[in-house]
């Protein structure tokens, strides 16, 4: 744009002189006055550079409309390209709204949380937990149709002490939604379970109330086969074990005692 501008301000200054000496060369003598105040400067210039001047300044006015123009459209296009954008911009963040996959940050707090081995599902491998039982796991929700939805529920589990599953089903109003005091935050996808939860179980064996409840779930039951196949192989022992003591207690003979009464 620069270069432009010189270029065309060299020819509007220097082109005039063509015409000019060529009216020096073959016309007849005249003068040429120009007077008048130009920028609070006082003009009184006669013959050839007085004309030349004149074409100078009628040149640039020209210039300088010109130029105006062109920056005036580039200033539009660029203004209608700021806008196209901005609009861009806002179809990108409705779609985003609408995306079938949203990943949910889940945070919440585990008693007793000093316990070892305490798993999440669902868990993706980028679940958390902190030795004061505070803990953040990421949900990944795909829609079939519209937008993706949080979570409906989370179990929380550990071998020895116990499992718990919370409820966050929001479309039945579940209770577990107002005792564990959970809060849905849409725009940043997090979901914050404010009360603990405890795990202390009245279930015995623990593995085995889980492994009953994933039997229920198979969709869910192959990803934790995946992640931790150990899981169902020590359920099933626990099972067989549970059964042969309940075998044995019911083959066990049932004493009566004896009640003598003495005659008078």
């Amino acid at each position: 744009m620069t270069n432009n501008f010189y270029l065309a301000l060299s020819a509007i200054l220097l082109l005039p002189l063509i015409p000019a000496y060529i009216i020096y060369k073959f016309l007849p003598e005249s003068e040429t006055n120009v007077e008048g105040p130009y920028k609070k400067l006082n003009l009184k210039l006669k013959g050839a550079f007085a004309g030349y001047f004149l074409l100078v300044l009628i040149g640039l006015g020209l210039q300088y409309f010109i130029l105006g123009n062109e920056q005036t459209k580039q200033l539009e296009a660029l203004t209608a390209q700021v806008k196209e954008q901005d609009s861009a911009i806002a179809v990108m963040k409705s779609q985003l709204a609408k995306s079938p996959v949203i990943d949910w940050h889940v945070k919440g707090v585990v008693m007793p949380g000093e316990k070892e081995g305490t798993r999440f599902f669902f868990d993706d491998g980028t679940t958390t937990k902190n030795p004061d039982g505070s803990f953040e796991l990421i949900k990944r929700s795909v829609a079939t149709q519209g937008s993706a939805k949080p979570p409906k529920w989370i179990c929380v589990y550990n071998p020895i002490t116990g499992y718990r599953v919370v409820s966050l089903n929001r479309e039945v109003n579940h209770p577990d939604i107002a005792a564990f005091d959970v809060h849905f935050n849409e725009d940043n996808h997090e979901i914050v379970i404010r009360k603990p939860i405890d795990i202390n179980s009245a279930e015995k064996d623990s593995v085995v109330a889980v492994a009953g409840f994933l039997e229920k779930n198979p969709q869910l039951k192959q990803q934790v086969e995946t992640s931790n196949p150990q899981l169902f192989i020590k359920a099933d022992k626990l099972k067989v074990e549970q059964q042969t003591i309940k075998q044995n207690n019911l083959a066990k003979p049932i004493k009566i005692p004896l009640v003598i009464s003495k005659q008078q």
